[in-house]
């Protein structure tokens, strides 16, 4: 092994991944599932974040010798019979068909998902309680005795566990707990701004105050 190694220095041999695929049966690829992009309402309002976190998944995974595909439906050939060497899904819904198929290909997998499933090799978890309180302390420092959240009622995790938090938050400060879905009747934040007021809300958060705290969690 040293003397093909001391070989391959001398000759500036390097490594073809496709020829390597040929024996393990994996190219050097990642998967990122990103089910958003079929949702193209919510892609767009949340842009800025997208286009961070696929950009930095991108930049480390190539400093790590890996490419990436960004996959916008695991369930379509031409991306479920790729040979990765593994599959990331991000923001999936309480029950994605997607995380489902991605699970059945025995491929590594790496989620936000809170789905208990011993083939998910990588859970990424995201400090919720932590995001909240960075978001709704100062304003209770200020006074504020009914903050209203204005969140993305959507069928996923991001969705579900932002209002969980935001409950806890509320019940240990002994305060009402005041949201509004940012596209109430399809009206759009505006709304929900007048609707938290009308309420009586007395200082009022966005659910992005918390998406920065999310890209770090997921780095």
């Amino acid at each position: 092994r040293q003397r093909v190694r001391e070989a391959a220095e001398r000759l500036g041999y390097t490594p073809n991944p496709v020829a390597q695929a040929l024996t393990s049966g994996r190219l050097p690829l990642v998967g990122l599932v990103v089910s958003a992009l079929r949702r193209p309402g919510e892609f767009e309002d949340s842009r800025a974040y997208w286009s961070a976190l696929i950009g930095g998944a991108a930049l480390t995974a190539a400093g790590r010798g890996y490419a990436v595909t960004l996959i916008p439906e695991f369930g379509e050939a031409a991306f479920s019979s790729l040979p990765y060497a593994g599959l990331v899904v991000l923001d999936p819904t309480d029950r994605d068909p997607d995380l489902d198929r991605v699970l059945a290909t025995g491929i590594p997998v790496a989620t936000d998902s809170s789905r208990d499933d011993p083939r998910i090799l990588v859970r990424i978890d995201v400090p919720w309680g932590e995001a909240v309180r960075i978001a709704f302390d100062p304003l209770a420092e200020r006074g504020s005795r009914m903050p209203g959240l204005i969140w993305p009622d959507l069928a996923t995790d991001f969705s579900r566990r932002l209002r969980e938090a935001q409950r806890t938050w509320c019940a240990e400060r002994g305060v009402r707990d005041l949201a509004a879905d940012a596209e109430i009747e399809g009206s759009g934040p505006g709304a929900a701004v007048e609707w938290l007021l009308d309420q009586g809300a007395d200082g009022l958060r966005s659910e992005e105050h918390t998406s920065e705290l999310q890209s770090l969690a997921y780095l």
